[in-house]
């Protein structure tokens, strides 16, 4: 009788999800055509205005929306050093009408960096392509007691404890972190909701030091606020060249950099994708986007959809095997 009474539900139950699920493949499907002018297109940034990430999807609502028409938008959605943003993006209808910037941040290292995420940095997504390749800088305030990095290094060895970083991304974290590791350093990190209210205390003297993407400090660097020690890329940067790389300094083995992609929410029809991957080739490689780029010192580095899922997957492998060699615990 028991078996008899459920049989009903149950089957009037997928009869009903088969019924929904033909329904929204069949929304999904008649939208393709009029991608992506049917609706506005929505770019989730899990990080707040003021970061490299933030120009960078500005720039490609721009790029993306000369290519195809319609209209992009970019929704800063910061919290949880990018975590709250990321999730909420990949959770979204995945018509093609949501995206997500996708980092080295949130998708090399936060895996690592936090015991538990609310999503798969691979499962669930869609990596349309790469960006931007962007290197750090260390930055003190601007009378900080050492006039270069290993000044630095020497004031912090001799004041264990007594200097702390502040971070707004797991990217920037982990830059510090590894400082600490190879440098044989204690320093204390200070979490902020946003990398622009770490970098507001670091000019108030709240903290002392920060490794933090360049454009969100040349700015800074320039108006005198801050005083740049080294870079985090192998070698010197054009752009500042007064300024030696911590490889150069003694460290050979510090070469860090953060990239910076555009991913969808798994479920994302394959031709949306393709023609949002045709578009970043294409925008990206002409010499308006190229000077616009180079302009706010913003490296472009593009990668095919194919390329950029490689990536993720291998990048994810050689920090897994990082952070287990450098023996940093997730917290």
């Amino acid at each position: 009788m028991e078996y008899t009474t459920l049989k009903p539900k149950l089957g009037r139950r997928i009869v009903l999800q088969s019924i929904a699920i033909a329904t929204f493949t069949g929304k999904v499907a008649a939208q393709v055509p009029d991608y992506p002018k049917a609706q506005t297109v929505k770019i989730v940034l899990p990080f707040a205005a003021g970061s490299a990430s933030d120009t960078t999807a500005r720039f490609m609502a721009d790029e993306l929306q000369k290519s195809l028409g319609g209209n992009f938008v970019v929704e800063n959605r910061p919290g949880a050093n990018g975590l709250i943003g990321t999730e909420q993006g990949a959770k979204s209808l995945p018509n093609g009408y949501t995206l997500i910037m996708t980092s080295s941040s949130t998708h090399s290292l936060a895996p690592f960096l936090y015991k538990k995420i609310p999503y798969d940095p691979v499962k669930d997504f869609i990596h349309i392509g790469n960006c931007i390749d962007l290197p750090f800088v260390l930055a003190v305030k601007f009378d900080f007691p050492a006039n270069n990095f290993l000044e630095f290094i020497d004031y912090a060895k001799k004041n264990p404890e007594k200097l702390a970083y502040g971070y707004g991304t797991p990217s920037s974290q982990l830059g510090a972190q590894l400082l600490n590791s190879m440098a044989g350093i204690q320093t204390l990190g200070v979490s902020y909701k946003s990398h622009p209210a770490a970098v507001t205390d670091l000019i108030s003297g709240q903290t002392q030091f920060m490794i933090l993407d360049i454009s969100a400090a040349l700015a800074q660097i320039k108006a005198g606020r801050l005083r740049a020690l080294a870079v985090t890329s192998t070698k010197r940067l054009s752009f500042m060249a007064e300024v030696p790389s911590i490889a150069e300094s003694g460290y050979p083995e510090y070469q860090y950099s953060a990239w910076i992609g555009l991913a969808a929410p798994v479920g994302t029809p394959k031709t949306i994708t393709d023609k949002l991957s045709a578009a970043i080739q294409k925008q990206l490689s002409m010499p308006e986007a190229q000077q616009r780029f180079s302009a706010q010192n913003i490296p472009i580095s593009v990668n095919t959809q194919q390329e950029q899922e490689a990536f993720v997957k291998s990048n994810l492998e050689v920090w897994r095997k990082r952070f287990r060699e450098w023996k940093i615990e997730p917290q």
